[in-house]
């Protein structure tokens, strides 16, 4: 009979308070940190279930923001890469700065932008460019200026090219 009494009085007594809600700016706060960094490097994969390497960066510096989510986005500081496509780099790239998404695999750079063909005798400047992985492609714009065997194409306002600089078009839709 006891048992019966205390059980009731648990039952009845120990009722947990209602949480108040966390605002989501403050919910954000508590799932994300940010990081400075000196000089070093990092490959960027793929998503599973292949999860290719598609880049190498070194920089001089740099700042990591990652959440609970394992959302990372980048922003650093001299940079040069490697850009790889079936395992194999098939440019290099540099630039004064650069913006990695993880989660939409974009490598944007700024400034001084250089991207050299692996396997080609090519190589396009201009002032920015971003690197889709997953369309393995490049949109370069501003003062944008190609030189490969052929000769030398530019100054263009924009070009598309694919990862090794072989393919080429003025538009998006003209690399499919």
């Amino acid at each position: 009979m006891s048992a019966g009494i205390l059980l009731s009085f648990g039952a009845a007594g120990c009722a947990a308070k209602p949480r108040s809600p966390v605002p989501p700016a403050a919910r954000d706060a508590l799932t994300s940190v940010t990081l400075n960094l000196s000089s070093g490097s990092a490959p960027q994969f793929g998503a599973p279930p292949k999860s290719e390497l598609l880049w190498r960066l070194n920089w001089k510096g740099g700042q990591v923001t990652a959440d609970q989510a394992k959302h990372m986005e980048g922003d650093f500081v001299g940079i040069n890469a490697d850009v790889f496509e079936h395992g194999s780099v098939q440019a290099t790239v540099s630039a004064d700065s650069a913006h990695v998404s993880r989660a939409e695999n974009q490598l944007t750079l700024s400034n001084s932008v250089r991207i050299t063909s692996k396997s080609y005798k090519s190589v396009l400047d201009c002032k920015h460019a971003t690197y889709d992985a997953n369309g393995k492609r490049y949109h370069a714009y501003g003062s944008v200026v190609l030189v490969t065997e052929m000769g030398t194409l530019g100054p263009l306002r924009e070009l598309w090219a694919n990862s090794d600089l072989t393919r080429v078009s003025s538009s998006k839709d003209g690399l499919l």
